[in-house]
C-alpha cells in the first residue's frame, strides 16, 4: 500500500460563515507564527486554542451555533484539524487560498 497525501479541501460551496471562520483562524495562525519567528522559535508548532478561536469568531459576528457548523464543515474539508484543546490550520488549505 502506498501513502497518498490527503485531498485538498474543496473551494466550491464554502458558506460565508466558513469563509469568515477560516479567515479568522488564518489570521490567528499568522499572528502566532510571526510572534514565534520574532522570538527565534520558527520551528515551534503554531498552537491555537479552540476556545480562543471560538471567541474570536463570536467577536467577528459568527453566532455560536453557526461557528460549530462552520468548524465541523472546515474539518470535514480538511482545512483544519482539531486536536484536544488546539485547532491547527492545515497549511495546504492556506497555500490554495493564496492568490496566484
Amino acid at each position: 500500500m502506498t501513502y497518498r497525501l490527503p485531498q485538498a479541501p474543496a473551494k466550491s460551496g464554502i458558506g460565508k460563515n466558513q469563509q469568515r471562520a477560516f479567515a479568522l483562524l488564518e489570521g490567528m495562525h499568522i499572528e502566532i507564527a510571526d510572534r514565534l519567528a520574532r522570538q527565534g522559535r520558527d520551528n515551534y508548532p503554531v498552537l491555537i486554542e479552540h476556545e480562543d478561536w471560538r471567541q474570536r469568531c463570536e467577536e467577528g459576528g459568527i453566532q455560536r451555533n453557526r461557528y460549530k457548523e462552520a468548524g465541523d464543515a472546515l474539518e470535514k474539508r480538511r482545512a483544519l484539524r482539531l486536536d484536544g484543546p488546539d485547532v491547527f490550520l492545515l497549511l495546504d488549505a492556506v497555500r490554495q487560498s493564496e492568490p496566484s
